[in-house]
């Protein structure tokens, strides 16, 4: 048995073109994906077929995912923390608390902090993690059926 793959028009969507003058313009537009791949972007894709999923965008800004190239994830959890502290007041205040979390507060501030990231449309993160919670944080994600 085949599976044939996904089909998915975002279709009124605003896509943001570079144009070669180096300047961003607004184009409203349709995007048509099989599988994995984006097979025609248009002003107006017609497609047949009941298997495609469509997906009205209007009013809404179509773009790949973002990437963050350097997060300290776990630190989702302290966020306000150190709102008032000048760098030299939160260095040795912030490395200190992460001494005292558990296993479970890193856990919990790591996948806080990605939901946070894909609300924002974030979906590459390269983890700056400075907390070394100890051998126990692989048991921990093992619990939650989180893997590395």
């Amino acid at each position: 048995m085949t599976v044939s793959p996904t089909k998915i028009l975002l279709k009124n969507g605003v896509l943001l073109i570079h144009g070669e003058d180096g300047r961003v313009k607004p184009q409203r537009s349709d995007i048509f994906i099989e599988g994995d791949t984006i097979s025609q972007i248009s002003p107006n894709v017609r497609t047949a077929g009941e298997d495609v999923k469509v997906f009205d965008c209007e009013g809404k800004i179509v773009s790949p995912g973002f990437i963050s190239t350097h997060h300290h994830v776990w630190q989702t959890a302290l966020k306000g923390r150190h709102v008032d502290h000048t760098l030299l007041e939160y260095l040795p205040r912030g490395n200190f608390i992460g001494s005292l979390f558990s296993t479970e507060d890193a856990f919990w501030g790591e996948l806080g902090g990605a939901l946070e990231a894909i609300d924002g449309g974030t979906t590459t993160i390269v983890d700056h993690s400075s907390l070394n919670v100890g051998p126990e944080f692989r048991k921990t994600l093992a619990r939650y059926n989180y893997s590395q």
